[in-house]
């Protein structure tokens, strides 16, 4: 399929053209998006909003390169994932805090038992 013929399908409001631009252009998308992310899932949520992205926006922008503005509103979609996660404060694992409440559980013991014994 042509991208005029997709966006065509954008333009007629056809839910084809979601699935039809993912068959065509899905990997290279999923490729950009990777390469920022890291991570798979990461970069299966992002190719997510680059097509809802892509429904919000044709009609009424028609892309001379379909396959060019797909990457880059992939690859800002991306760079927007990251900035989101750069801001979120780091979380810790449940092992992490099981060891850490462990750990001043001991701590009272210990302290508890030495005071006893003085």
């Amino acid at each position: 399929m042509t991208d005029e013929e997709l966006i065509g399908l954008y333009f007629a409001r056809s839910e084809e053209a979601i699935e039809a631009t993912r068959r065509q252009y899905g990997a290279y998308c999923l490729a950009v998006a990777g390469r920022i992310l890291g991570c798979p899932e990461d970069a299966e949520e992002c190719i997510s909003d680059v097509w809802l992205r892509a429904w919000e926006a044709i009609p009424p922008l028609r892309p001379a390169s379909l396959k060019g503005w797909l990457g880059t509103v992939a690859r800002n979609a991306a760079l927007s994932m990251c900035r989101a996660r750069a801001r979120q404060p780091e979380r810790v694992g449940d092992g992490a805090l099981e060891l850490a409440m462990g750990l001043s559980l001991v701590s009272v013991f210990l302290m508890s038992g030495s005071m006893s014994t003085s």
